[in-house]
């Protein structure tokens, strides 16, 4: 076992639609609840005889993506009634308001830990902008055990992670792919910015440097409570092995399964279609094996995965791999209250996998009852991080002090820009649903607005916070919640392209991602939503695949496809299951966030764009609405658990 291999508490750098049988038959995915939900007790193993019981609690956070100071943060099924619950109450999360609940629950308990499940450092407009240095001081400050990274602490390139991580300055570049693209706001293009580094071990099994293949992240680490010795282990998501180096070319990281890099006419060596994400899954071998490893090496009472793979993602896993007691989820964002416990490739264990959501809304609390090596019994509660909770289970009643001041230093900077009034909103402003949003609903119609183009798009990423207006109580908009929304970080820098694109690229692209979000297996699915297209196109689909539709064009899902150029003319892509040759061959004009140098628009930023735009409304309000866009016709007959997105979260033919 190399040095690498694993991780002491005693230092944070080296050491010496797929469904499981569960014993929790529901596992219960909400869109919102109140001061807190906790399932009843299920018990997962018989005791054993003479063995002690031991009470241990896991407190996690996962997905918070740099939201360290509180935010708002609606659902898909709440775009109609969260503006009443966020004026109920107020904000939510914040890393003061998680680390004072922390405190609160470890001061009670004998043994506890607080893990971090990844997509921490990217995502808020600060950690954009800073390439997520600003986020690390407070983290630092949170009395997190241990943690591993997620896809989106991937954001950047291999130079600028490592520093974040490890302590260093960034490259300065952002959306790794193309260092030219960064255009635009302060900071966005800057040299750099330095990170003092993770003062908590950060793990990661499946994490392999680009050239070398070697293990870049510790593969686990092994942390001694009171009364118990527990093995964690780290799997990162298989996006992370889609980074690079900050050429935007040569291999950055791979993950563990993925295809080696071969030379293409020598150095540098790069992939050449980038993360294999089934093959990045299928590594329950070698976990199983590691685990294997760990128990004889190091005799823990239980092992316990932190991993960013996605929640069904997990329960599969779960169901392939032996020697593992809990999975501590992340990358999906799902609110999972009664988490299952799947039956394991041996039948020797029971795994119960869990997820806390998204953007600091909950902390997640797992107590288990732990004997003779396994998990007796299990009850899970995700806690809302509210000003109620805060007063409820942190001491003194507040946010915890220490990363209250570092959270208020490390905003300050950026306050004045940020918190600069642009707009109203008459409606929720959310990011989340599977085929579109009201916030995608915004930018598309806002972008074929702005360049007339016939059709516009924007990726279907989960991150980002809401904004809670409605007609009785139009809320701001500000500029941080326009660098929210555009997020120039995932796109290819704060940069608006106008180019062309043909009737199969698009139909192409819905059938590609319909075909991952619906799909059988979750190991096709990496990650995200459908991209969100304008209101000149329109489509209706099912969720269920289709046997009737036989067009290999058209897959399995899509019904009717069509697009509505800027001079009124309909093009039918797809007819009940048909598709059209002659149109889809058409071109159009598109706009996007994304795309070529080539294609870029000189001397314009996208945020810019956007609130522009807002300026531009009739009293600078706008009102984005869910429409028929996209429209599920199978909607009311999925069912509650539906692999992949919880809730079915589309349109219906009776609307959300």
């Amino acid at each position: 076992m190399n040095e690498i291999d694993c991780l002491f508490e005693r230092s944070s750098k080296t050491c010496a639609r797929w469904l499981m049988p569960v014993l929790v038959s529901t596992s219960l995915i909400l869109s919102a609840c109140g001061g807190g939900t906790t399932n009843t007790a299920v018990a997962v193993s018989a005791p054993v005889a003479n063995a002690p019981v031991v009470p241990f609690e896991i407190l996690w956070m996962n997905d918070t993506h740099g939201y360290f100071v509180p935010t708002y943060h609606a659902e898909y099924t709440e775009v109609d009634s969260y503006a009443a619950t966020a004026a109920t109450e107020g904000m939510i999360g914040g890393y003061a308001k998680i680390a004072g609940m922390v405190k609160g629950f470890k001061a009670k308990a004998t043994d506890a830990v607080f893990l971090d499940g990844g997509d921490t450092f990217d995502g808020s407009p600060v950690a954009q902008l800073t390439q997520g240095t600003a986020v690390v001081p407070v983290l630092n400050a949170m009395g997190i055990d241990v943690g591993i990274p997620g896809n989106r602490d991937f954001a950047w390139n291999k130079e600028s992670f490592l520093a974040v991580v490890n302590g260093g300055t960034t490259t300065g570049t952002i959306g790794g792919d193309n260092p030219a693209g960064t255009a635009g706001l302060p900071g966005v293009a800057a040299p750099g910015t330095t990170s003092p580094g993770l003062s908590y071990p950060l793990i990661a099994a499946n994490l392999l440097d680009g050239q070398t293949q070697a293990t870049v992240l510790p593969r686990f680490y092994i942390k001694k409570t009171a009364n118990l010795t527990i093995a964690y282990i780290g799997i990162t998501s298989p996006l992370a092995g889609g980074t690079k180096k900050a050429d935007g070319v040569t291999q950055g990281f791979l993950c563990q399964g993925q295809a080696a890099p071969v030379p293409l006419a020598g150095p540098p060596y790069t992939t050449a279609a980038g993360a294999n994400v089934p093959a990045c899954f299928n590594i329950e071998a070698e976990i199983s094996g590691l685990a294997a490893t760990i128990r004889q090496t190091y005799n823990p009472d239980l092992v316990v995965v932190i991993s960013h793979m996605g929640y069904f993602q997990d329960q599969k896993f779960a169901s392939r791999s032996t020697g593992i007691d809990v999975i501590v989820g992340g990358h999906t964002h799902h609110n999972v209250i009664a988490p299952p416990a799947i039956p394991n490739a041996d039948g020797s264990r029971n795994v119960v996998v869990v997820q806390a959501g998204s953007h600091g809304k909950y902390l997640g609390k797992l107590d288990l009852m732990v004997s003779g090596k396994k998990v007796l019994s299990y009850t899970n509660t995700l806690l809302r991080v509210t000003d109620a909770n805060v007063a409820a289970y942190a001491p003194g009643g507040v946010p915890d002090a220490a990363v209250q001041t570092l959270a208020t230093a490390a905003y300050a900077p950026f306050k004045a820009q940020l918190d600069t009034v642009v707009g109203k909103t008459t409606t929720v402003i959310e990011r989340r649903g599977d085929t579109q949003s009201t916030m995608s609903t915004f930018l598309t119609d806002a972008l074929s607005s702005l360049f007339t183009t016939d059709v516009a798009n924007f990726a279907g990423i989960r991150y980002g916070s809401s904004i809670p207006g409605s007609a009785a109580n139009p809320f701001p908009i500000t500029y941080g919640d326009v660098v929210n929304m555009v997020s120039p970080n995932i796109t290819t820098g704060n940069a608006i392209y106008v180019a062309t694109t043909t009737g199969t690229a698009i139909l192409s692209g819905l059938v590609t991602a319909l075909n991952a979000e619906y799909g059988p297996d979750p190991y096709i699915w990496g990650g995200g939503d459908v991209t969100r297209y304008n209101g000149n196109v329109r489509y209706t689909y099912n969720i269920t695949p289709q046997a009737t539709i036989t067009d290999p064009l058209v897959g399995s899902h899509i019904v009717n496809l069509q697009v509505t150029d800027t001079a009124g003319t309909v093009w039918p892509l797809v007819t009940n299951g048909v598709s059209n040759a002659a149109n889809l061959a058409h071109t159009f004009t598109s706009a996007g966030f994304s795309g070529t140098a080539a294609n870029m628009i000189p001397a314009l930023t996208a945020v810019d764009q956007i609130v522009n735009y807002i300026k531009a409304q009739p009293g600078a309000t706008i009102g984005p609405q869910l429409n028929d866009r996209a429209i599920c016709l199978d909607k009311a007959s999925q069912p509650v658990a539906l692999a992949q997105s919880g809730l079915a979260q589309c349109y219906g033919p009776g609307g959300i």
